[in-house]
């Protein structure tokens, strides 16, 4: 009997993802007041069928998917990773309640282009943030959007740690944080890039961050200048962004060079402190190559006339007399 018992535990423990194979969860309950930046009114539903590693069916026929995060080659066909992001949803919240948390603006941020639910969801009886515990055993990374930004830096935070223990898809080689360098030839793909440009300006109602001397070909940043409010709302001026390490994600287009545009602050991680030597720079510097602006043209300088000194006698002073 004993024999048969231990032979169903190993059978089980080989089931499970090896995330799971040492504890229950990998990441921590969570804080009351987590949520604070959702809507304070969460549904509770009762998962009936996990249908790949984001999305899951509730008990009352509603589509929902996981927000902030997203589980790479999930569109590319690769299926021997997303198995096993599938498998690790399903053994955490399959048959078992959700608290299900949604945007404070009704209008934004709710309802995805394939008519999912978006939500950052929490089980009910353990208190364990389902979005954390996919990052943190590594089977996810971060990926917010200009409607869905909350829980960033929680998200982050447990993203790296995962990636720095090589926890999952950071054991991969090829889905590592790239640098400037090694982003050309990932176009039309969601990427993490890491580095510090060399320059930042503004032409045509942008700001690019160019991260390297020929903008034709290399790395570039676009922000779009109706985002520096926002931008200012977390006390970051990207005209001041030369020279400072830091990590961007996004969708990674070709033009000229590979490209990520800008949609929400939240893309952007500071990883650097900004010099305060590093001064705003709407135009180029003189000589500057591969700015997408054009100089302005510099006015002639005039010699100031020398006034002729006058010397007047010196006057002892009571108050300050000479030496």
């Amino acid at each position: 009997m004993l024999k048969k018992c231990l032979l169903a535990c190993l059978a089980t423990l080989l089931f499970l993802p090896q995330a799971y194979a040492e504890s229950k969860y990998v990441s921590d309950k969570i804080p009351a007041g987590f949520f604070r930046e959702l809507a304070q009114s969460p549904a509770t539903v009762k998962v009936t069928k996990v249908i790949d590693p984001l999305t899951f069916m509730g008990d009352d026929k509603n589509i929902y998917s996981l927000s902030g995060i997203e589980v790479p080659n999930l569109q590319t066909g690769k299926k021997d990773f997303t198995l096993e992001a599938s498998k690790t949803l399903a053994l955490l919240i399959e048959d078992k309640d959700l608290k299900l948390y949604t945007t404070k603006t009704r209008d934004k941020g709710r309802i995805n282009r394939m008519n999912q639910m978006l939500v950052q969801a929490e089980l009910k009886q353990d208190r364990i943030w389902i979005q954390g515990e996919m990052l943190a055993a590594g089977l996810a990374r971060v990926k917010t959007t200009s409607t869905n930004p909350e829980l960033r830096d929680a998200m982050l935070a447990i993203e790296t740690k995962a990636r720095a223990d090589k926890k999952g898809l950071w054991a991969d080689s090829a889905l590592q944080v790239l640098t400037p360098e090694t982003a050309p030839g990932h176009e039309n793909s969601f990427a993490i890039i890491e580095g510090a440009p060399k320059a930042a300006a503004i032409t045509r109602n942008m700001i690019f961050l160019n991260y390297g001397d020929d903008y034709k070909k290399d790395f570039t940043v676009g922000i779009p200048t109706s985002l520096r409010v926002a931008f200012s709302k977390n006390n970051i001026n990207p005209l001041q962004l030369a020279n400072t390490k830091i990590r961007v994600r996004g969708w990674v287009q070709s033009y000229n060079g590979p490209f990520i545009e800008i949609d929400h602050p939240e893309q952007i991680e500071i990883l650097g402190r900004i010099s305060p030597f590093n001064k705003a720079q709407t135009e180029p510097a003189p000589n500057a190559t591969g700015m997408r602006t054009i100089q302005m043209p510099k006015a002639p300088e005039v010699e100031k006339p020398i006034e002729p000194e006058i010397v007047t006698p010196k006057k002892k002073n009571a108050a300050y007399p000479n030496p």
